[in-house]
């Protein structure tokens, strides 16, 4: 099980948790009664994530972050907890939380491997795999949290994906990978001393952009990206 950063425990520690089932036996019982097959990353998921919900400082590529809820029962006074889950060509994926940018819903599940995917609640889309891991979603959340906090205003451009390999070897800037917040979805930099940010998706899709954030237009122009790019 991935250590999350400082940042990423402090992003969680500001948001709040509602009552979820946490014990490992209750949660195979729910998932034995919904009909389900077990899955011990859905467990471990909901163990250590169930019902904490939280919303990252700052704008994400222009838009109001309106928060993401770890949550993937809910409670039916009738039924008890209910949730989700659908077997898609042979794999399964279990609906564990949503989030929202500005009018924009979507659905987090996880298939047996703890892998995250995405799908927006207003269409029967395939669920589109975004991280290999809960944690790495969420430190992705905590990097842009933990920069908003220390600068409240950013200027962000989007850039085609081969310009990356071009900055990571320019001495200049530095670029360093936030780790903790990479995968082979996506890869978040630090560069120029906290001066600048930069997020890399292996695909670009549903919203996904690369994008640079920026301290400055002195920093776009050495990146040479035009302002509001």
């Amino acid at each position: 099980m991935q250590a999350l950063s400082d940042r990423a425990a402090e992003m969680l520690s500001r948001g709040r948790t509602i009552a979820q089932p946490k014990q490992a036996d209750e949660i195979v019982q729910l998932l034995n009664r919904h009909g389900y097959p077990y899955n011990e990353s859905f467990i471990r998921y909901q163990q250590r994530f169930g019902g904490i919900k939280y919303r990252p400082r700052g704008l994400y590529h222009g838009m109001e972050h309106q928060g993401v809820d770890l949550v993937a029962f809910e409670y039916d006074p009738r039924n008890g907890y209910v949730m989700e889950a659908e077997e898609i060509e042979g794999r399964w994926y279990y609906t564990c939380a949503d989030y929202s940018y500005s009018h924009l819903f979507y659905a987090i599940v996880m298939d047996s491997e703890g892998r995250i995917y995405v799908r927006p609640y207003d269409r029967d889309d395939r669920p589109i795999l975004v991280a290999q891991s809960i944690e790495t979603f969420v430190e992705r959340d905590a990097v842009q949290d933990d920069f908003y906090l220390r600068r409240e205003n950013w200027l962000a451009a989007r850039f085609h994906a081969d310009r990356l390999e071009i900055w990571k070897n320019d001495s200049r800037l530095g670029l360093q990978l936030i780790a903790e917040a990479s995968d082979s979805c996506t890869t978040w930099w630090r560069g120029l001393d906290g001066h600048v940010f930069v997020e890399c998706h292996a695909l670009e899709r549903l919203g996904f952009f690369n994008q640079v954030y920026a301290a400055s237009t002195k920093v776009l122009k050495q990146l040479q990206l035009p302002a509001g790019g």
